[in-house]
């Protein structure tokens, strides 16, 4: 075991030594380490010796590697300008170098290895690689991470490198039935459904665990379904917002275009194909004051027609001057003093559609003389 440190340097007239140190931050006088200490910078040099002497040109120096641990060092080659080797001497290079305890070879193969120019060396150089050094404390102790995770995670046979590391100390860890995977097929895992149902997550597959909110989600999809998404529009008589005048004595017919009517649009509930129509009227103070559903009963009830496109219903229904000349008409001050109602009864009796509005009986000016 001779001459490991191998340079060329540019200048065979000056005189050049390496020092070394290792990742964790120590520096070597011998096989000696130790913090660096910046008084002991004469102990840590290792005399580069020229291959073949000569005062000019590239020549070719080198040094015994101390007998140290395996492992990853630095070795700094510095050229010395005075007598001795001296903290201000300048930093010809920096390499990163494995150490087998038989020969160096470049930290990442020969491919990679790193060389950085150099610099005249300061306090602050010093911690460098301390960073580098505090992951490969972490990680001492094993050989190729990957062939642990492995086999930490697989069934298959695990490195036995890995194995043999990782029951350093004791310990019989055995892949085929301890790993992630053996786990999982011992408890059967969880199906993606039962991941969601224990997460209580939303949307799911499937039928969702009780109390889920994806059960949640359901319940209040089953009320909201029976929501209608359509928009009314109103015709005729019927102003915005549901309100509807009508002036007393007049008629309001289908013939004569002034028919009463409603227009609803992206209808979305029930078909309504066979069913019937009604319009009914009540008076507002009546329909307020009303106790129970048998007291609410119409002044006025008459057949409504139903006209659908798609998904646009119209309900209509005439009346007549006799008929509207019955309400009870209403100065300003009471305005809305009627009610009126639309409802749709399918052929299996049931309602299928029903909407609601206001309505102001006004009195009609007379002729005069």
């Amino acid at each position: 075991m001779a001459n490991e440190i191998q340079i060329i340097h540019d200048d065979g007239a000056e005189t050049v030594y390496a020092i070394v140190r290792d990742m964790a931050g120590n520096w070597y006088y011998g096989t000696n380490p130790e913090a660096f200490d910046d008084a002991n910078w004469g102990d840590y040099d290792i005399a580069l010796a020229a291959v073949h002497a000569c005062t000019s040109g590239s020549v070719a120096v080198q040094a015994t590697f101390p007998a140290v641990a395996a492992g990853f060092y630095w070795i700094d080659v510095y050229v010395q300008a005075g007598a001795n080797p001296a903290q201000t001497d300048y930093r010809v290079c920096s390499c990163l170098m494995y150490w087998d305890e038989a020969a160096l070879v470049p930290a990442g193969g020969a491919a990679d290895a790193r060389q950085i120019a150099g610099s005249a060396p300061a306090a602050a150089d010093v911690a460098k690689e301390s960073s580098v050094g505090a992951i490969a404390t972490i990680l001492a102790g094993i050989t190729s991470l990957a062939n642990w995770l492995r086999g930490l995670y697989r069934k298959d046979t695990i490195n036995s490198t890995a194995l043999s590391e990782i029951n350093s100390g004791g310990g019989a860890y055995s892949a085929t039935t301890d790993s992630n995977e053996a786990l999982a097929d011992k408890t059967g895992g969880l199906t993606a459904q039962q991941t969601r149902d224990a997460l209580k997550l939303a949307p799911s597959n499937g039928t969702p665990a009780a109390g889920s909110v994806d059960a949640e989600l359901d319940a209040i999809g089953l009320k909201t379904a029976t929501i209608g998404s359509g928009r009314i529009t109103y015709a005729s008589t019927v102003g915005e917002a549901s309100l509807a005048t009508l002036w007393a004595g007049d008629d309001y017919r289908a013939a004569d275009g002034t028919q009463f009517s409603i227009t609803v649009e992206d209808y979305a509930g029930p078909s309504l194909a066979t069913a019937t129509a009604v319009l009914r009227i009540m008076d507002s103070v009546q329909y307020l004051s009303a106790v129970d559903g048998v007291s609410v009963k119409a002044d006025l009830q008459v057949a409504a027609t139903i006209a659908i496109d798609g998904t646009t219903i119209t309900l209509a229904a005439d009346l007549t001057a006799a008929q509207t000349a019955a309400f009870e008409t209403s100065p300003p001050q009471l305005a809305h003093n009627y009610v009126y109602e639309f409802v749709c009864t399918l052929a299996n009796g049931h309602i299928g559609y029903r909407t609601h509005g206001r309505m102001t009986v006004k009195k009609a000016i007379a002729a005069g003389t």
